[in-house]
C-alpha cells in the first residue's frame, strides 16, 4: 500500500504556493505542521524564519535561524537570511558579520552580497556598498536589490547620472516598482533635468496613485519650470492624500505667491509653519508674500526669523 505521506518537496510546492497567495500566517501553520512530523528538517525551519521575516516578526525569526546553526553551523544561506532578519532590525553591524559568514563559506552567494550592500549602505559606507553591489551583479546579473542599494549608495554621493542608470535597470526588472521610479525622478530633479523628473514622477503615480510625495516633487519640478498651474494641482493633490504635507503646503504657498494670489498663499505657507514651526523655508517664503502685499515692516520680521533658524537659534 502506498504511503500518503507528503514528501519535503510537495510540502514546499504547498508552501510556496501559500507565500505566492500572502497568506503567510497559513504557511506558518502548515510549517507547524510539517515541524511535528519532522523537528529537524531544516529546509522548512529556514522557511519558517525567512515567512516570520515577512511577518515583520524578525526577533522569532532569528531564534529560529539560531536552532538551525545549532544543527548545522555551515548552511550558507541561514547567515544570509541573518543578516537580513537583523538588517530589518536596525542592527546593520552585526547583520554585516554575518553577511561575511555566509560570503566565506559561500562566495558565490549573490544574496549575501547584495544583504552585505545594503548595510553598508545602511552604516553610510557608500563605497564599499557599491563595491559590494558590483559583486552582487557579478553573481548575478537580474538582482535588482543590488542594482537599487547602488542606485540609493551612488545618489547619496551625489553622483545622480549613475544612480538614474541604476535605477533604470531596476525598473526594467521591477517595471511595477513605483518607489524606484520616485528614486529615478528625485536624482533628474537634482540634475535640473525637470522635464525628465516629471515623466518618473508621473511613472510612480501611475503605479502607486496614493504616492503622495510623488506629487509633492512633481509640483517642485513643474515650479522649476514656471508652469504654475500644473505645479499647484501637483501640490494640491498632495495635500487630498497627506494632509500635513509641509513640503506641499510650502509649495502651494510659492506657486499662490507667483500667481499673485498672495492672501490664498499666505494661508498655504502659515499652514507649512505650524506644522513645522522651525521650517527656514517657509519663514523666507512668508516674506516674500508679504512683501508683494507691500507689507515690508511684516517681511523683515519673517526674513529675520529665517536667518535666525538658519543659524540655529
Amino acid at each position: 500500500m502506498a504511503s500518503s505521506r507528503k514528501t519535503t518537496e510537495e510540502w514546499l510546492d504547498e508552501l510556496d504556493q501559500l507565500v505566492s497567495k500572502g497568506q503567510l500566517t497559513k504557511a506558518i501553520d502548515v510549517i507547524e505542521q510539517i515541524l511535528l512530523l519532522q523537528p529537524m528538517n531544516l529546509e522548512v525551519l529556514n522557511y519558517k524564519a525567512v515567512i516570520l521575516g515577512m511577518l515583520e516578526h524578525n526577533e522569532e525569526a532569528l531564534a529560529v535561524i539560531e536552532q538551525i546553526i545549532k544543527i548545522d553551523p555551515t548552511l550558507a544561506g541561514v547567515y544570509s537570511n541573518k543578516g537580513r532578519t537583523l538588517n530589518q532590525l536596525g542592527r546593520y553591524t552585526e547583520a554585516l558579520a554575518e553577511f561575511d559568514r555566509a560570503i566565506k563559506l559561500d562566495p558565490t552567494l549573490p544574496q549575501a552580497f547584495s544583504g552585505k550592500a545594503y548595510s553598508l549602505r545602511m552604516l553610510k559606507r557608500m563605497k564599499e556598498a557599491i563595491a559590494v553591489c558590483n559583486q552582487a551583479l557579478h553573481l548575478d546579473s537580474l538582482d535588482s536589490s543590488a542594482y537599487y542599494n547602488k542606485g540609493k549608495a551612488l545618489q547619496s554621493l551625489n553622483r545622480h547620472a549613475n544612480a538614474i542608470e541604476a535605477f533604470a535597470q531596476v525598473i526594467k526588472l521591477e517595471p511595477q516598482n513605483a518607489k524606484v521610479c520616485y528614486d529615478k525622478a528625485f536624482s533628474h530633479a537634482t540634475l535640473r533635468q525637470h522635464l525628465e523628473a516629471i515623466e518618473a514622477y508621473d511613472q510612480a503615480i501611475q503605479r502607486a496613485p496614493t504616492f503622495s510625495a510623488a506629487y509633492h516633487n512633481k509640483g517642485a519640478s513643474l515650479l522649476m519650470l514656471n508652469r504654475l498651474e500644473e505645479a499647484l494641482e501637483a501640490f494640491e493633490q498632495a495635500l487630498k492624500l497627506e494632509p500635513v504635507d509641509t513640503l506641499a503646503y510650502n509649495g502651494k504657498g510659492i506657486v499662490l505667491g507667483a500667481l499673485k494670489r498672495y492672501e490664498e498663499a499666505l494661508v498655504a505657507i502659515d499652514q507649512a509653519i505650524k506644522l513645522e514651526p522651525t521650517y527656514e523655508s517657509a519663514y523666507i517664503n512668508k516674506g516674500h508674500i508679504l512683501r508683494g502685499l507691500n507689507r515690508e515692516k511684516e517681511a523683515q520680521y519673517y526674513y529675520k526669523n529665517a536667518r535666525k533658524l538658519a543659524k540655529g537659534e
